[in-house]
């Protein structure tokens, strides 16, 4: 691959990357809120690690992954409420 087609094709990656970010979903403020809520329990009382926080961007719930092991489950829903699985 030349330089110009590696460019090219890092040119296009990006754009579609942009795009995607564009078109993502966001949280509502009562999410937010919620999601304020828990990290700072995990963190600050439970003193527990948080792996990841993400959008399913189907459903629309804030998921967060937590704990040592991996193993607390949070989900806040649209309306803010939230499930510990």
């Amino acid at each position: 691959m030349t330089v110009s087609n590696e460019s090219a094709t890092i040119e296009r990656s990006l754009v579609r990357a942009e795009h995607l970010l564009l078109m993502a979903k966001e949280p509502k403020g009562i999410q937010l809120r919620a999601l304020y809520r828990q990290c700072y329990w995990l963190t600050n009382i439970a003193f527990q690690p948080i792996h990841i926080v993400r959008l399913d961007e189907r459903t629309g719930n804030l998921f967060i992954l937590a704990g040592h092991q991996e193993t607390i489950e949070v989900e806040i829903s649209t309306t803010g409420g939230v499930l510990i699985l």
